[in-house]
């Protein structure tokens, strides 16, 4: 979407989701983890139009159009110059331009695109390029239902059946509903990192076809809490067999974010459920002594910290006026989940854990052997969310407060 375009559109309206499907593209910022001033972008598949554009997002000139059959003019290259960009098309300088903006004729253009020295990502929908304090910033503006089976490939990989991934696409498509506003002032809605949601690709890799077939059946569809409004729908690997409150991890409490058992992530052969951490015990005491020095010589305060346990999960360690955030822990000794039992072998601390992730919300592990034993992806969803419903984008009453780009 040209960006001066999308400028005006978001300063105008405030949509409610009764009218969301007339949102169009979303825009996600591509490399969003990576700095860089090089690319270079090769038309897969399908026409684009090259249009310069000024800081603004005016247009300038119309440089080029191009189609992928056209082999030998289907490649762009560009640089970051001070504050324009140069393009090049094969050995031909186009010139320098404040804005570039590749728009793709339809929903079904593709391109390949190589940042830096990344390694090439493959996207479908329309490319924008601008300068931001010295780096190039690339944004996919894209279909949505293109953008959800791109997230769901890059998030879950080629494991998983049909309703899993159903149930995969309909979670992608409620958080970016939901954070549709996250960047919207830094000039795109998503990043493609683990700030809003993986995404690498479109989907095109070993499971594509199933994924593509997820994305159509649940399209529009997505979860929301008792009240009609989207939920927060977080997910991690593997919750080893018990799922953790929200606000034991982001203080927040949600009512749809609740513990629950789960017998489907307890499975002996995935090497995510069950996994211990040896750790030399004068490093492991002294991080705990180093946080309450006044029980450094309790003894009781030792045999604490050796001998804790987890029948069910907790938020922190607790001795007497200590309080430790499990999760601090988790990210000192870089464990896999805060679900965790300690014990003593000779010089060394034993952390036998259970699970990979935050805990909250779906575990992906369980709600692949959930589909495997025949339940559906509704029933998936609201085993791991408490009292919510899957309806279609138009019932959700929540309001999208969208703001200047």
């Amino acid at each position: 979407m040209n960006r001066f375009f999308f400028s005006i559109f978001l300063s105008v309206f405030a949509v409610s989701f009764s009218s969301a499907k007339q949102l169009g593209d979303i825009n996600v910022r591509l490399f969003s983890s990576y700095f860089g001033t090089k690319a270079t972008i090769r038309i897969a598949h399908g026409d684009y139009f090259v249009l310069a554009q000024s800081k603004d997002g005016i247009l300038v000139d119309t440089l080029a159009r191009v189609h992928s059959s056209d082999v030998l003019k289907s490649t762009f290259y560009f640089k970051l110059n001070n504050d324009k960009i140069s393009i090049a098309h094969n050995k031909n300088r186009l010139g320098k331009y404040s804005r570039l903006y590749l728009k793709a004729s339809n929903d079904s253009s593709s391109f390949i695109i190589k940042y830096g020295n990344r390694r090439e990502r493959f996207y479908d929908g329309s490319i924008i390029l601008y300068p931001n304090n010295k780096n190039l910033e690339v944004v996919n503006s894209v279909n949505l239902e293109s953008y959800v089976a791109g997230v769901v490939e890059s998030e879950v990989g080629s494991q998983g059946s049909l309703e899993f991934y159903k149930a995969q696409a309909i979670l992608a498509r409620t958080y970016a509903m939901k954070n549709y506003n996250k960047f919207i002032n830094e000039g795109y809605n998503l990043t493609d990192d683990v700030r809003s949601q993986v995404y690498f690709s479109k989907s095109y890799y070993v499971k594509d076809d199933i994924i593509l077939k997820a994305v159509a059946m649940t399209k529009d569809r997505v979860v929301v809490d008792s009240d009609n409004r989207l939920i927060l729908p977080v997910f991690h690997a593997n919750s080893g067999g018990q799922t953790s409150e929200a606000k034991y991890v982001w203080v927040k409490n949600l009512p749809y974010l609740q513990a629950i058992r789960d017998p489907y992530s307890v499975n002996k052969t995935d090497h995510s459920t069950f996994w211990v951490v040896e750790i030399p015990k004068d490093k492991f005491l002294y991080y705990f002594y180093a946080r309450a020095p006044k029980y450094k010589n309790d003894n009781r305060y030792k045999i604490a910290i050796l001998n804790f346990k987890q029948e069910n999960r907790k938020a922190d360690f607790i001795f007497e006026e200590v309080r430790i955030p499990l999760k601090e822990i988790r990210a000192k000794f870089k464990l896999k989940s805060t679900y965790f039992d300690i014990s003593e072998k000779g010089n060394k601390v034993l952390i036998s854990g259970k699970g990979y992730g935050h805990g909250v919300g779906l575990s992906q592990v369980g709600a692949i052997y959930m589909a495997e034993g025949g339940y559906s992806y509704e029933e998936i969803i609201k085993f791991y969310y408490r009292d919510v419903k899957i309806v279609d984008i138009d019932e959700v009453i929540q309001v999208i407060e969208i703001k200047k780009g």
